[in-house]
């Protein structure tokens, strides 16, 4: 699989990275085929594990460092902080005290001395300078490599103009494109690397996420139908992709994707086993022009 530089860094990641979170790290989700995805991913040559503490009930990153255990120094790995799973529920507290349990309870969970990439999960609603002085001093100390934030379009710009952050992590894909990509470009420009989240848009281009099959299926539905419900209408715009003779349409989303030079590296999260190969081989094809101007042309 081919690497990409993450922004003016010396770190060089698969351009696809596992997204170890969602009803991947679901308890409920058999353990053996979990691991079978890791290792499907490995062999494929992806070495970038994304994760958060708050995913999948709080089980995602036990789940990651558990299955990465005596592999972890050949791969890197990134999770979040800023959001935490309390109750049951999903909380946010940005203070320096919150901040550093997190990330202490994370390199405990992640069996890890310390995560390549460290993200705030969502910009919170002001950059203070405590904020600041957490991430620096756990960049300086070795704790993480990297800076950044998972984040829209308006967190991506405060992240931009703070110059305190590597990357940013933002969602990007052919229903979201703009103003995603005059971002993206800005970011390259500023030595920044960009990752990309969501990017084949939950499916919305295509009738298949109507088609439950497994548990994981409705989960999966439920949770685009609560966050991405906007999106339903506007995915119906490309349905042409299913179309195109001898490719299909979540091929040509995620090469759309690819075709980016300045995307360091787009998260791919599933639970099935033939997704994620078929993933890792479009990626190494490039989409059509046609194709891509076609998308493109859509408003």
């Amino acid at each position: 699989m081919k690497r990409r530089r993450i922004g003016s860094s010396d770190v060089q990641i698969s351009e696809l990275g596992f997204g170890a979170g969602g009803f991947w790290g679901m308890e409920m989700f058999d353990e053996r085929i979990a691991k079978n995805l890791v290792d499907i991913a490995l062999d494929s040559g992806v070495n970038f594990f994304d994760t958060g503490p708050n995913y999948s009930g709080a089980n995602a990153e036990t789940r990651l460092g558990k299955m990465l255990a005596g592999r972890a120094s050949n791969v890197f790995i990134g999770t979040k902080c800023g959001t935490h799973y309390v109750n049951g529920r999903h909380i946010k507290d940005y203070s320096t005290p919150a901040l550093t349990r997190s990330l202490q309870e994370s390199l405990k969970k992640l069996r890890v001395d310390h995560v390549d990439m460290l993200q705030l999960h969502d910009m919170p609603r002001k950059l203070d300078d405590e904020i600041i002085r957490f991430l620096l001093d756990a960049k300086q100390k070795g704790d993480t490599r990297l800076l950044g934030v998972s984040t829209n379009i308006p967190g991506a710009e405060v992240a931009l103009a703070s110059g305190v952050f590597d990357f940013v992590m933002i969602e990007y894909n052919v229903i979201k494109r703009n103003p995603e990509q005059d971002l993206i470009d800005r970011c390259a420009r500023a030595g920044m690397g960009v990752m990309v989240k969501s990017p084949l848009a939950q499916t919305m281009y295509s009738n298949e996420i109507f088609k439950i099959r497994k548990l994981a299926d409705i989960w999966y539905f439920l949770r685009a139908l609560k966050n991405h419900r906007g999106k339903f209408l506007e995915g119906r715009k490309y349905n042409f992709l299913a179309d195109v003779e001898g490719a299909s349409c979540h091929d040509l989303a995620l090469q759309y994707v690819l075709a980016n030079p300045h995307v360091s590296c787009a998260i791919i999260g599933t639970t099935r086993p033939a997704h994620l190969a078929s993933n890792f081989a479009a990626s190494l094809k490039q989409i059509p022009e046609d194709i891509k101007k076609r998308i493109e042309q859509v408003r």
